[in-house]
């Protein structure tokens, strides 16, 4: 509209026709800076709906692979790091090894003190197996009461002493009750440990991984 406007300018129009042009093309001129704050107005909403959709969505995403209980890594994002643990390995010769663990006699503890002591004591584990590693390696609750701890460039050896640690620090744990200040007594934990063989896969990996934890069960 300001170009139609614009376009009817002549040199032989009057000074009143002149000054109609010019209030006509003021007037339009405000009407587009109006439309332009209200444009610029709804870009800035839209920006900032669009940032809170993805903060949602980020949470979103963080959540799935977050277990609710303990805010380990859960068991779909345990077996993503896994499978792109075993790749590495593979590809570069990457060392990788794995220890599995599993509360002992936890049901015990639920039928005597109930779940809610029960999920205490997981968020207790949780936090020892944490503190136990590196920030690159992966903690997850596997389900239940196990336990998946992945170990990158590691060694069998290290593993295994990592392990030991960890059981040793929960051993010497002794739980209490938050209501009534009850010991629940001591808590022990079995582990297994294994070193991934190059090419053969994450299943076979996490299936020695197992075993060796079932050994130390019966022991």
């Amino acid at each position: 509209r300001l170009s139609g406007i614009i376009n009817k300018m002549s040199s032989e129009m009057s000074r009143d026709q002149l000054n109609n042009i010019i209030q006509e093309v003021l007037s339009e001129t405000r009407t587009a800076i109006s439309s332009s704050d209200v444009l610029s107005e709804r870009l800035n909403n839209t920006m900032s709906e669009m940032q809170g959709l993805k903060k949602d969505l980020d949470d979103a995403k963080r959540e799935a692979k977050t277990d609710t209980l303990t805010k380990l890594a859960n068991r779909k994002a345990f077996d993503v790091v896994l499978e792109k643990a075993t790749t590495d390995a593979d590809s570069a010769g990457m060392e990788v090894c794995m220890i599995f663990g599993d509360l002992d006699l936890f049901k015990k503890i639920n039928d005597t003190h109930g779940h809610i002591v029960g999920d205490q004591v997981l968020r207790v584990v949780a936090n020892s197996l944490k503190s136990a590693v590196k920030g690159r390696d992966l903690v997850a609750r596997y389900g239940g009461e196990e336990f998946a701890v992945i170990l990158l460039n590691t060694s069998l050896e290290n593993s295994k002493r990592v392990a030991e640690n960890i059981r040793a620090e929960i051993a010497a744990k002794r739980i209490q009750r938050r209501d009534s200040r009850e010991s629940l007594g001591q808590i022990t934990m079995s582990f297994g440990v294994a070193r991934y063989f190059p090419s053969e896969g994450a299943e076979s990996f996490l299936q020695r991984a197992d075993r060796a934890l079932y050994m130390s069960k019966r022991k």
